[in-house]
């Protein structure tokens, strides 16, 4: 029920900030709010429908999940922590660099030479894509911009 109620808030909220937008349509077509605000509307009444299903469900007394389970979810979440407060210094490549290769040696065990060259490859393609083909600008820290980027 907990959760349900939590994103009934997030629908609401969403749907509050797309009315302040505008979620009509404008002479020229959709205002910015228009497509946010039914995405706000389906969460909201979405979330009401597993709080009624949470409430006419009968007690149920087995545990969620066991701590042993949650120790392998531990060891993403906190590197993905890191990560996400990382790339606000090194931007989005550096930072994606070192979690893969990170992620890769620690949990994966593999030899430093796959740690470096994979992650690195990883970078350089989505650096391509987003940067080149997409013409998709992606937060950039010191490197790209020592780099010229």
């Amino acid at each position: 029920m907990i959760v349900g109620l939590v994103f009934f808030a997030l629908g609401v909220l969403v749907i509050a900030d797309t009315i302040r937008l505008g979620a009509g349509w404008a002479r020229d077509g959709p205002q910015a709010g228009y497509f946010p605000l039914r995405i706000g509307v389906l969460i909201a009444v979405c979330s009401i429908i597993v709080v009624v299903q949470a409430y006419r469900r009968k007690s149920d007394t087995r545990v969620f999940v066991e701590w042993s389970k949650l120790v392998p979810v531990g060891k993403i979440l906190l590197p993905l922590i890191l990560y996400i407060a990382a790339m606000q210094y090194v931007g989005l490549y550096v930072a994606s660099t070192l979690f893969v290769g990170g992620l890769m040696r620690w949990l994966g065990r593999y030899s430093w030479t796959k740690v470096i060259i994979v992650p690195l490859i990883m970078s350089g393609i989505i650096f391509w894509l987003f940067e080149y083909q997409f013409a998709v600008p992606l937060p950039k820290g010191p490197l790209e911009q020592w780099f010229g980027y």
